[in-house]
């Protein structure tokens, strides 16, 4: 009698670990669907890929203007650079909604700490960028604006001659915003509109007035940040 106890115990014992074996199963089959299905039904983030990308390594003088379509600014020592303020339209039209307009600048003088991304929305131009023109120099104010209107601004940053800034203004859907950085890439200033416009060509301004003194802009990047469509490329 003990014998046969001891084969019925055996066998329950033998019997609940299949059961829990079965449940472990179903368990990890169960999270595998599950993960299956959140991995088919979550939409993918688009890489931001580069639409255009020009860093100025060329002889001094005039753009490109297969590549450019209008501009006043020059190249001067491999970087985009003008003494009093100039431009510079990316000659081919964009067609993404989602976009980010990116550069690096500098200042030889206090006065010159203006540049700015142009934005054109058929005849509206809007700028977005670095004014110069407030208080007694060696300031950049952020600020957006249409035309001569200054449609949003934020606090003056105080700015070093010689010293590299990042321009960036992300578009989307019509909302630009601008991002003033350091070169480690620290925000100094920042500020946002929804403008409701949609923005097809693209370009940068450098330099604020003729006083022998360089405003100098460099690595001008356009990313396609998961728009409906992308840009004309070269």
């Amino acid at each position: 009698m003990k014998m046969f106890a001891r084969r019925e115990t055996l066998s329950a014992q033998r019997d609940d670990n299949v059961r829990r074996h079965h449940r472990g199963g179903r368990g990890a089959r169960l999270a595998l669907t599950l993960t299956l299905f959140l991995l088919l039904t979550t939409p993918a983030v688009a890489a931001p890929s580069t639409l255009f990308f020009e860093d100025f390594d060329q002889a001094d003088g005039a753009l490109d203007p297969q590549i450019w379509s209008d501009s006043t600014a020059t190249i001067s020592g491999k970087r985009l650079c003008s003494d009093e303020q100039s431009f510079a339209f990316y000659g081919h039209p964009i067609t993404s909604n989602h976009v980010r307009v990116s550069y690096e600048f500098s200042a030889a003088g206090a006065a010159g700490f203006e540049s700015y991304v142009i934005l054109q929305a058929g005849s509206a131009t809007y700028d977005a960028g670095c004014d110069g023109g407030f208080g007694d120099g060696g300031l950049c104010t952020p600020k957006i604006a249409r035309g001569m209107d200054n449609l949003a601004t934020a606090t003056a940053i105080p700015m070093a001659t010689g010293a590299e800034y990042r321009v960036q203004a992300e578009i989307d859907h019509g909302t630009v915003t601008l991002t003033i950085a350091d070169e480690h890439g620290s925000v100094l200033g920042r500020v946002s509109l929804d403008t409701g416009e949609h923005f097809t060509e693209l370009g940068l301004t450098v330099g604020r007035k003729a006083d022998g003194q360089l405003t100098c802009a460099d690595d001008f990047r356009i990313e396609d940040l998961g728009g409906d469509s992308a840009a004309h490329q070269p």
